[in-house]
């Protein structure tokens, strides 16, 4: 059985330069004759797009099959422009033969046979039918980021498929087998092959090559643990006054530092039409359609001029030799101001510049902007945080700026269940990615704002599991509204530590979602498992409904509840918070228009004063920041 697909011939042709279709038949056999098939290919082999219109032309999701074929991926804005992009290259509108469903956004048909989604998606859809019987194939990407969910979707796929292949050898069932892809850019295969819990039986692994080009990494001479905005808006400003064209993608740490950062840029390096804020959206999409694997890293797609440092090798077999930043020493390390503009000199490439900001709560139209090819003379600079790391593919990037640094999920009291979101230094794989950014079509080069043995010494070889960083109250919950009753025998990739499900399991215990003697759920327990925030301030929120006798102030303490489990949920918005755990200093507040950094650090202590203020005359941290909730609301309705 094979679905034909009619493509274009400047379709067809990109799509057979990339590593991946030469091993169609290899890894289609190894769908066919499997229950489970991992796939392990690298940055640039076209994997995210081309396996799910693989398993398309084979037949699954059409009338050859009963279900569809899913597809998930860790990031919202990775599911929506890979189904675009797949659904180009099938030639078909977007929400027919290819749609995706993310939060608060959906585009599918009724005849839709490849479903994009975020494994939270995913996750939902387990919890109404555990069988997950509308889906012939899941395709798990990205695996190598541990999320989560993906965690927890993997471990029930591992019992899933087994019950789905015993159900399928009777007719009556009406169910049919269930097929899994796991996919990785940087898994070690050995960490899910070698895992009895996962698979009784080894499953096939399918390695493809990855196209590339030599990336040169240029490691700094020393490491700025504290001014990092100030040293990636040096290092761009250099880069941009004295290297051929090419784009230039730097990775920094939240929101806040993006647009800091992109309104610095544009202030400093844009002239005339190119200074325009580059969030409007305005410009027309259009990124050369089908040159590699658009969906899969967030890359380079093209590069027309020669690599001017050669073609040294790379760093982990991917790239060029590791160098010093000896080679821009004729690029300023620093400039005569923290704000200044960057001074033409006589020889300099002279290029005007397209700021383009891009995170993960950006609108879907100011995202676009980051795949349009910018104007003539002008080069392209995104200032991306981790979304950009994998999963999508910028068009143009040469240069790569890596500040080692993310926002990472810590636990900040085992006993609260309260985490929150702090900067920390990435881990080598992390690292590997991002300068794999700047080598997806031609040579390229990646600027690291930290010293070779800083990173030998600090650098973790792998970034931990979620798992590992999470309460485990949610994670609980979940798998018993879904029929899991003892969260300890549950395969899970990473086991967690069996201290951390007990204490979990006693916490729900008390807030009455499992029952104390059976451990079996609760009716409250499968309301909470509902609400999108953990089972602590869920109840909360129904316990504002169930005890308010009256009807006049029910929505005052509906209110009040749903803002408390806001603040509880998420890292303080008043307090910019600074880690400075093993002296690294890590400043997770960006300076705004016209600040130093050491300006921002003296404004940090008085934030933090004014706080400890306002938390001690109201009682502690969430009445104060309810107080200043209440000033807010009061002063919109004046």
């Amino acid at each position: 059985f094979v679905v034909r697909v009619s493509r274009t011939e400047e379709i067809a042709k990109c799509r057979l330069q990339l590593p991946i279709c030469a091993m169609e038949q290899e890894i289609m056999e190894a769908v066919n004759y499997n229950s489970v098939v991992l796939v392990c290919g690298e940055t640039g082999s076209g994997k995210t797009t081309q396996i799910p219109q693989f398993l398309y032309e084979a037949g699954y999701g059409t009338t050859r099959t009963r279900g569809q074929v899913g597809v998930t991926q860790p990031r919202r804005i990775a599911a929506s422009s890979t189904a675009e992009r797949v659904a180009q290259e099938l030639g078909s509108r977007l929400g027919d033969v290819v749609g995706y469903q993310v939060r608060h956004d959906r585009k599918l048909g009724s005849g839709t046979a490849v479903k994009f989604m975020t494994d939270g998606i995913l996750m939902r859809e387990l919890q109404e039918d555990a069988l997950l019987r509308k889906y012939s194939v899941i395709v798990l990407d990205e695996v190598h980021e541990r999320n989560l969910n993906t965690d927890v979707i993997l471990g029930f796929l591992t019992r899933i498929i087994p019950l789905r292949t015993r159900l399928a050898l009777d007719p009556k069932s009406g169910v049919e087998e269930l097929k899994l892809l796991i996919m990785s850019a940087t898994l070690s295969s050995k960490e899910f092959v070698e895992n009895r819990r996962l698979f009784k039986d080894p499953p096939p692994v399918v390695s493809v090559p990855a196209k590339r080009y030599p990336v040169t990494v240029h490691f700094s001479r020393r490491t700025e643990m504290h001014s990092y905005l100030d040293a990636a808006y040096r290092k761009i400003a250099a880069i941009h006054r004295k290297l051929p064209n090419g784009g230039i993608l730097a990775f920094v740490t939240g929101q806040r530092e993006v647009m800091y950062l992109a309104k610095r840029l544009r202030r400093n390096l844009c002239k005339g039409e190119a200074a325009a804020p580059a969030e409007s959206g305005r410009r027309e999409r259009e990124f050369d359609p089908f040159d590699g694997d658009a969906a899969e890293d967030f890359s380079s797609e093209e590069s027309d001029s020669s690599d001017i440092e050669g073609d040294g090798g790379g760093e982990d077999g991917q790239s060029g030799g590791e160098e010093s930043d000896s080679d821009l020493e004729e690029l300023p390390g620093t400039l005569t101001g923290p704000g200044e503009a960057p001074r033409e000199e006589e020889g300099g490439v002279k290029l005007d510049a397209v700021i383009v900001p891009l995170y993960a709560k950006l609108g879907h139209e100011a995202q676009t902007r980051a795949f349009s090819r910018p104007p003539p003379n002008c080069r392209q600079i995104v200032i991306a945080t981790n979304v950009a790391e994998t999963s999508i593919t910028i068009p143009g990037i040469r240069y790569v700026v890596d500040t080692g640094r993310s926002k990472q999920k810590t636990v900040k009291s085992v006993d609260s269940g309260l985490s929150q979101f702090e900067v920390d230094w990435i881990s080598k794989s992390s690292a590997t990615q991002r300068a794999g950014r700047a080598g997806r079509t031609g040579p390229g080069h990646c600027y690291r704002l930290f010293s070779s043995a800083f990173y030998n010494d600090t650098f973790p070889q792998h970034s931990l599991p979620d798992i590992s960083n999470t309460p485990l109250e949610s994670v609980v919950l979940q798998l018993k509204s879904i029929g899991v009753d003892k969260s300890q025998g549950f395969p899970f990739p990473t086991q967690p530590n069996p201290q951390s499900l007990s204490r979990a399991e006693r916490c729900l215990k008390l807030l009455g979602a499992v029952d104390a003697e059976t451990g079996h759920i609760t009716p409250l327990g499968g309301y909470l498992a509902k609400f999108p925030v953990n089972p602590r301030h869920a109840r909360m929120i129904v316990a504002s409904v169930a005890m308010c006798e009256s009807r006049k102030l029910l929505s005052k303490c509906l209110r009040a509840a749903i803002a408390a489990a806001a603040i509880l949920s998420f890292e303080n918005p008043v307090a910019h918070q600074r880690s400075d755990a093993d002296g690294g200093g890590l400043v997770a507040k960006a300076p705004t228009d016209g600040e130093t950094e050491s300006a921002v650090e003296e404004d940090d202590s008085l934030s933090k004063g004014s706080l400890m203020a306002l938390s001690q005359r109201h009682g502690s941290d969430v009445f104060a920041i309810m107080a200043v909730l209440r000033a807010y609301e009061e002063e919109a309705e004046e």
